[in-house]
């Protein structure tokens, strides 16, 4: 079974997310739908800008010296998010994998397994196409360092990350990923200054200071909902069953269920 999500709305760490200071958290549509989801913490930094919301599960805690432009909304049930299923029969299999300091390497469209991928300072792994890549252990990108695909249209999309069990995602200052990242056990951990477009479920997401994460909403599952509207059909499992799309209303902030923004305070959701 394919257990990555065909969509999220949200940057997810299910134990927390920890955003330092001057981060951003927008979308890629520019209609300011960047938002963050946790079941355990959510700590944001000073200077900080969440365009949309703060998801806290029942008893999460909000640590938020930034600014939430939506506040913050609890949820109930917790969002379903299965172990990463292994590679495929018929998988190409990568082994340890370096791109070398300045140059760029091309995988062409396809399903890939990897035990460490490892991108030097100034190198870039583009694809030349829809491609998956399950990570045995580790991705690993220095500083300056990039990871996208050239296709046109919807380029994160065509992007896949698996990451299986612990395996984990170290990036340094300066680095662009463009690529959707499904990891419920792992740790993804983004320096300064980096941008990640797409999206990410981890179990704990790190992001240093001046970090910039655009959210991409511009997909459409396989039943034709597209998640640009604010919908999402219950049960998907990157949003949480029957009342997400209760949540995600595009003109207002003051559903019933959602809090004003705080700043500089603790919250426990009860």
């Amino acid at each position: 079974a394919n257990s990555q999500p065909k969509y999220v709305k949200a940057f997810v760490g299910i134990s927390s997310v920890n955003l330092d200071n001057g981060t951003s958290i927008d979308s890629l549509n520019s209609r300011n739908n960047g938002s963050v989801m946790s079941s355990g913490s959510i700590n944001i930094g000073s200077g900080t800008i969440v365009t949309k919301y703060a998801y806290l599960q029942n008893g999460a805690k909000l640590n938020n010296a930034g600014k939430l432009a939506y506040g913050y909304t609890t949820y109930n049930p917790d969002p379903n998010f299965p172990a990463t299923e292994s590679a495929p029969d018929g998988a190409i299999n990568l082994g340890n994998f370096v791109v070398a300091r300045k140059t760029t390497s091309t995988l062409k469209p396809g399903i890939y397994s990897v035990y460490d991928l490892t991108l030097e300072e100034y190198s870039e792994l583009q694809f030349s196409g829809e491609s998956t890549i399950y990570v045995l252990n580790s991705i690993t990108m220095a500083s300056n360092s990039k990871l996208y695909s050239t296709e046109t249209g919807t380029p994160a999309k065509s992007v896949q990350i698996k990451l299986i069990g612990k395996a984990q995602v170290n990036v340094s200052d300066h680095a662009w990923i463009s690529a959707y990242c499904y990891g419920p056990s792992s740790v993804v951990a983004l320096g300064e200054s980096t941008q990640w477009d797409g999206w990410i479920v981890s179990r704990t997401l790190n992001v240093a200071s001046n970090g910039v994460l655009n959210l991409d909403q511009f997909v459409v599952d396989n039943d034709g909902a597209d998640t640009s509207t604010g919908s999402c059909p219950a049960g998907e499992m990157a949003c949480p069953k029957g009342n997400m799309s209760m949540m995600m209303k595009e003109d207002t902030g003051t559903e019933k269920n959602t809090k004003p923004n705080t700043n500089g305070t603790v919250i426990s959701v009860k």
